[in-house]
């Protein structure tokens, strides 16, 4: 009984309801679309800076010392790889410099020039050119300490880090390396938790959160932000979703009445009339829900083509659900207060009218 009524309230055209019912539709459609779109695109360009952290520079587990050996036995299904790094400076700039061999697997996705020299970024090149420079770097000298060692090299070649242009590395040879040289074994593809079980087992071993704690706790507020300022944007539908709740109300004041008049309880009334608010709320979700998905895969191709390398823009499906059951709870509210109002009319004002 309550559903055909609710079918009735929502799209009969003899009411005049079903173009105001597919108005208020389209209209959440919109604002929920973009508001899922401007979420999503928000996180994956914050995301996408420590995808590039994590390929390049500060991988899923870093230990101290040469434990390659035994890394690859713990983690037969990761990459694991060892290079020496120190601080450096070239051309007065300060670079990070590490000693490679080719087992490295840093994300170096351009390489040219000869194996052996210097491989600087390609800015060095652009200015400098396949030159010898003075590089000085910290190494052990001959009375034991470290000092920072002044050496020649020759520019052999270029490179570019994926998802990390523009970062201050250089690279040498594994086997040019320094005595006293800090060396490091990299594990990728590891669960960035199994540095917990590895310090317990004795490695001074971190995580590329532990490494970058403070750059990553700088993102988990930046993105809390973001979710903040965005779900302000919500408070705008649910304005909008108050009006349209009350005008599809104001539009049934009469078949309400009627519908008293001829014994219906009030609380079915009252059932019905949230039911039809429903129907609409969630042909514009399933509409939202359809059209975000588009905008995204549109999205993700514009990126791909103008911008990054790789563009995938997920769906938030968690604040998707909870914007959805929000809009739900709220229209119970909104329903629920414009049903008492009416009921609060003179019966003879409403069937006069």
């Amino acid at each position: 009984m309550i559903l055909p009524i609710a079918l009735r309230f929502s799209f009969s055209s003899d009411l005049n309801h079903r173009g105001s019912s597919i108005r208020i539709a389209i209209s959440l459609m919109f604002s929920l679309s973009v508001l899922m779109v401007a979420m999503s695109i928000m996180d994956f360009l914050q995301s996408g800076r420590f995808s590039g952290i994590r390929e390049s520079i500060s991988f899923d587990i870093t230990i101290s010392g040469d434990h390659e050996d035994e890394m690859r036995k713990m983690f037969p299904s990761a990459t694991v790889f060892s290079y020496g790094e120190t601080e450096a400076l070239l051309d007065g700039n300060a670079y990070t410099l590490r000693y490679i061999d080719d087992s490295y697997d840093g994300g170096l996705s351009i390489w040219s020039g000869e194996e052996g020299g210097l491989i600087v970024p390609y800015e060095v090149i652009a200015s400098r050119g396949y030159s010898s420079v003075i590089l000085t770097a910290i190494g052990k000298g001959r009375s034991g300490m470290m000092l920072p060692i002044s050496r020649s090299h020759m520019i052999t070649g270029a490179y570019r880090l994926a998802g990390a242009s523009g970062t201050p590395m250089l690279f040498l040879t594994l086997d040019s390396m320094p005595e006293g040289t800090a060396v490091y074994t990299a594990i990728k593809g590891a669960d960035a938790s199994c540095a917990d079980t590895l310090r317990l087992e004795g490695y001074d071993a971190v995580s590329w959160k532990e490494k970058e704690e403070s750059l990553y706790g700088a993102f988990l507020i930046e993105r809390t932000m973001m979710i903040v300022m965005l779900s302000l944007l919500f408070i705008v539908i649910l304005v909008s979703l108050r009006q349209s709740v009350m005008t599809q109300i104001e539009g049934k004041e009469k078949e309400l009445r009627e519908l008293e008049t001829l014994g219906m309880p009030r609380i079915r009334i009252f059932l019905a009339a949230l039911l039809s608010s429903w129907i609409v709320l969630a042909a514009g979700i399933a509409g939202g829900f359809v059209l975000s998905m588009i905008l995204l895969e549109a999205a993700s191709r514009f990126l791909f083509r103008f911008f990054l390398s790789t563009a995938d823009l997920d769906m938030q499906y968690m604040l998707f659900i909870l914007f959805s059951a929000a809009m739900l709870a709220f229209s119970f509210l909104f329903t629920y207060l414009s049903v008492r109002r009416t009921w609060r009319k003179d019966i003879m004002e409403v069937l006069g009218e």
